[in-house]
């Protein structure tokens, strides 16, 4: 091999990873918004259950995506035992994803990602 095939074969290997990089770094926001909404539901449909989500309920749920890396989560919902059977409610959850992203070949930028879940639900109490 010359040189020149050296220089070149590492220029390419340097180009062929950033782009590698960039195309997981699209990827990564798809994924957390998959996870917000995987955990938000389960939430969502334990205050359907339970005619809303108690203090507890809520905690836990911030407790949760903070660990799942979100930041600054706002959690409107009604509170347990408050809303009327039958009547449609909604929660409303909001958090706040940072991901350092690629600006050019060799700088990192970071990035904030707002993700929303709002879905409606019937109260309707379950008595075992």
């Amino acid at each position: 091999m010359n040189i020149d095939q050296i220089v070149v074969m590492g220029v390419v290997i340097v180009i062929v990873m950033t782009i590698f990089v960039s195309m997981v770094e699209l990827v990564i926001p798809t994924i957390k918004k998959l996870e917000f909404d995987a955990t938000c539901r389960n939430y969502l449909l334990l205050a359907e259950a339970q005619n809303g989500l108690d203090n507890t309920s809520v905690d836990a749920l911030k407790e949760r995506l903070n660990e799942l890396g979100f930041s600054d989560v706002i959690v409107n919902a009604h509170h347990q035992n408050v809303v009327m059977r039958g009547n449609l409610y909604s929660v409303d959850v909001e958090g706040i994803y940072h991901q350092p992203k690629l600006l050019g070949l060799f700088k990192r930028v970071e990035a904030q990602i707002t993700l929303k879940f709002e879905q409606s639900y019937l109260a309707r109490k379950i008595i075992m």
